[in-house]
Parts: C-alpha cells; structure tokens; sequence
C-alpha cells in the first residue's frame, strides 16, 4: 500500500525488512537509495515510492550461532573469549557490550560499510529472561481465553502448571516461540479435545490447568479442573 508506505508529515509510514541478511545485493542495493535519497522507483519504472515520512526497520539473525556459542561456553569461543579478556582495554566490559561487539563484526563480514554507515542505530536485543518469559505466558493465555469466549469458556493456570510451561518453554536458540509452542501443545490442543469430547453446560464454564506431576509429555502433562460454572 503506497499511501502506506509513504505516511505523512503528521503520521510517518512504517516499513519492516525482516531478515536482511538474506537479502541479495540489488535488494541490499535499493535499499541504499532508499536510505540516501528517500526514493525507491519500481521496476516498472512508472511508480515511485517516497520513503522521506518513513521509518525503516531491519531485522536479522546475523551472529546468533556466535551468541549460542557464548551462551552455550564452546570451547572455541572460550578461547576467544579468553583472549579478549585479556586485552587491558576490554577489562569491565559488560556482557552487553561483548555481544554488541560479535554483532559488529558479523555485519561488517555481511555489509559493506557504506551500507552499514547509513543506519541510524544497531539495537541488540537481550535474551529472554523469566521475567519476561512470565508476561509473554501471560499474553498467551489472555489471547487464549480472547478466542475462547465465543464458546463462553475460560482458563487459568495453576501456579504449578504455570511452572512447569515455563521451564519446559525456555530455550534461548528459539525464544518467545519456543513457549509458544509449548503452549499450544501442553495446554491449546489437550484443552481442544477436551471440548471437542466431553460433554459441556450451556453455562459458561472456567478451567484451570493442573500440572500432572508424572507426565512432561504433550497431552497429558496437564490436566484440565472445572473452577466453576456460571449463569448464562
């Protein structure tokens, strides 16, 4: 959408790349006209999109086998490390700032540096803590019980269950989409068949979620309590 795109003075447009270093070279290439003069012309040559009311966001992966590595102490990027630490200039470096360095370099190994000097900012996010991993889990089920309603139907989680999905739910290497996933296998689809196979009042009914304690597997890691029925 044109309009879109191009926003206006009082509302900038919004553009996301996602994943750029998959992007081949004319793709790399365009965007450094964008970024230099604020203009993209189509190939079609009949049309052009103006990015000077636009915001541009890239995402990439760049680097994420060299953090695994970090997280993980491979003995090769321990000796890296070690290495590092040794030179005066990096004594109290923080963590951030190590993982921001391995960015850097992976970049500059990806792009050019006359690409790279046309970006405003480079954010590094950090990874996923139990913190946040507790509200994603909270989202989750809040969307969850949005897609619910319409059969009047709601859940929770007990404290054990809510636990367990986020022990089991927790891999750095895949983040918010692990859980994801953990969600909708320990708790989406079991609750599924169970609405799909029992027999269910005319009322509206919650459940909570109680954590199976002999069982980590999908379908049976969990068991779904009738909390309480409630009027129509």
């Amino acid at each position: 959408d044109k309009e879109k795109v191009e926003g206006s003075f009082y509302r900038p447009g919004l553009v996301l790349f996602d994943e750029v270093e998959k992007a081949s070279e004319p793709v790399v290439q365009a965007l450094m006209n964008i970024m230099d003069n604020g203009l993209l012309e189509l190939t079609s040559g009949t049309t052009t999109i103006s990015f000077r009311n636009t915001m541009v966001f890239m995402t990439s992966n760049i680097g994420a086998r060299e953090i695994q590595e970090y997280a993980h102490h491979r003995l090769r990027f321990l000796v890296r490390k070690l290495g590092h630490q040794l030179n005066p200039r990096h004594w109290g470096e923080s963590e951030a700032a190590v993982l921001g360095r391995i960015i850097d370099k992976k970049l500059h190994s990806r792009f050019s540096p006359e690409f790279l000097n046309r970006i405003d900012d480079v954010i590094v996010f950090n990874w996923l803590d139990k913190e946040s991993l507790n509200r994603i889990l909270d989202i989750a089920v809040a969307d969850l019980n949005v897609r619910l309603s319409r059969l009047d139907v709601t859940v929770k989680l007990s404290e054990e269950a809510r636990e367990f999905l986020l022990h089991v739910g927790f891999d750095r290497r895949f983040g918010a989409r692990f859980l994801k996933r953990t969600i909708r296998s320990h708790i989406e689809n079991p609750l599924a068949r169970l609405l799909i196979t029992e027999p269910r009042p005319e009322n509206p009914i919650a459940y909570t979620a109680v954590r199976k304690p002999d069982s980590e597997k999908p379908g049976s890691s969990v068991s779904f309590v009738i909390e309480s029925v409630g009027a129509p």
